[in-house]
Formats: structure tokens, C-alpha cells, sequence
């Protein structure tokens, strides 16, 4: 509500329907989950997705999610990868790279395939609104409350599963 940068710039696009704007109220904690958690009250039942501001996820995302849950309705949530794109040369940029990678495109299908909670990541997260709902949304307190969501969706009986399409 008092980031009126944020504000400007999302007033000058032309959102338009089914967008709209939530202005979260500034109080503590002031955290994403937080905000995430005042997004979601308005949310209608169905799928929800989750991007950061600088995400560009694959063209056709939605569509490979929205084909994913169809095809399985016991899923709760399903997790695109995630790619650092950044050709910085330093060695902490390729740390990054390599963290994400393995990640991404080894533990995080490694554990599906053997039916394990899956520690979600913070972005490209693509989830049933009923489930999310019921496993309680996100912890406005805790600073990794996408890996905790998905070990709560796991503890709830839901299965989370991950996604072939990448969000850079």
C-alpha cells in the first residue's frame, strides 16, 4: 500500500479484466508470504499461480499446467523449473546457475518420481486454490514458506508434482 513506485508502474499498465490490482496493507510482518496470503482471499476457486515481478515464464506455462491438473486431479500443485539467465561471467552468478540447476532439473523430479513431498520453490508454484486453502497458504512468518507449503500439502495427502516448462 505505501510502495508508491510499485503503484505507479502497476498504474500505468492496462491490466484490464480478469486482473486486478491488490494494494497489501502495510503492516508486519512485511513479507511476501504475507502478501501472497492478501492475494489469495480474493482468489476464486481453481488454479492459482505464483510469478515474481521479473519472471518470464515459457509462452505456453499455463496452458502445460492447466493440462497437468487436468490429467490428474489428485494434484495439488505442480512446480515449473526455475533458470538463472544471467551470462555474468563471476563465479557466484555460475554458483547460482549450478544450485538452480540441480535443483530444478534433478532433486526436485528425483523426488517425485519417488512419491516424496517436494520443497517447493518460490516462483512458477501452479496450485489448486482448494488445496492451498486447506493446507493453510503460505506462513507469513517464515522465510522459506514455499518449502514449507509443500511439505504441509504432503502431510494434507495432496501431491505436488513438477512441471516441463522452465521460468526464467
Amino acid at each position: 500500500e505505501d510502495d508508491l513506485a510499485t503503484r505507479m508502474a502497476v498504474g500505468m499498465l492496462d491490466l484490464g479484466p480478469p486482473f486486478q490490482a491488490v494494494l497489501v496493507p502495510p503492516a508486519w510482518p512485511r513479507t511476501k508470504p504475507k502478501a501472497l496470503n492478501v492475494g489469495l482471499v480474493g482468489a476464486r476457486d481453481g488454479l492459482l499461480v505464483v510469478y515474481d515481478a521479473e519472471d518470464r515464464p515459457e509462452p505456453d506455462q499455463l496452458r502445460r499446467a492447466a493440462a497437468a491438473f487436468r490429467a490428474a486431479p489428485d494434484l495439488a500443485c505442480v512446480q515449473a523449473a526455475l533458470a538463472i539467465d544471467n551470462a555474468e561471467p563471476r563465479w557466484i552468478a555460475r554458483l547460482f546457475v549450478l544450485e538452480y540447476a540441480a535443483n530444478f532439473d534433478a532433486l526436485l523430479p528425483a523426488l517425485e518420481r519417488l512419491d516424496l513431498p517436494l520443497p517447493l520453490g518460490g516462483s512458477s508454484n501452479h496450485f489448486r486454490v482448494a488445496a492451498l486453502r486447506q493446507a493453510g497458504a503460505w506462513d507469513p512468518e517464515n522465510v522459506t514458506e514455499d518449502a514449507d507449503l509443500g511439505f504441509r500439502l504432503a502431510r494434507l495427502g495432496h501431491r505436488c508434482g513438477t512441471l516441463a516448462s522452465t521460468t526464467f
